[in-house]
């Protein structure tokens, strides 16, 4: 509802004057998956030579590896509304300056 809750999430980006296009990487929703399993994939994407500039942001489900855990039901509804509300934020990282404001989830 509106309580707020601390989300772990990491950036990963190459210094570039060029804008960039970012990406989501969300881990599996498990008890054993993290944001760990996509740092290396994230840094990789992101130091990438070529036509686009990368910035992949990883990000916890709320619950789940370093994000808080306050007691509630974590069902689909309050996971599709965390993840629209992560994507949409005005100051998180899915609109950093800079960036092209397109979008794409892994």
């Amino acid at each position: 509802k509106d309580n707020f809750i601390n989300i772990y999430y990491e950036e990963h980006v190459k210094e570039s004057p060029e804008p960039s296009q970012n990406i989501l990487m969300m881990p599996t929703i498990s008890d054993v998956s993290t944001v760990e399993e996509w740092r290396l994939v994230a840094g990789d994407i992101a130091q990438r030579n070529g036509n686009t500039n990368w910035r992949a942001t990883i990000v916890d489900w709320p619950g789940l590896g370093y994000s808080d855990r306050p007691k509630m039901d974590y069902n689909a509804d309050v996971l599709e509304k965390f993840l629209v509300d992560f994507i949409n934020s005005p100051n998180g990282p899915m609109k950093q300056p800079g960036t092209g404001g397109e979008h794409s989830i892994l």
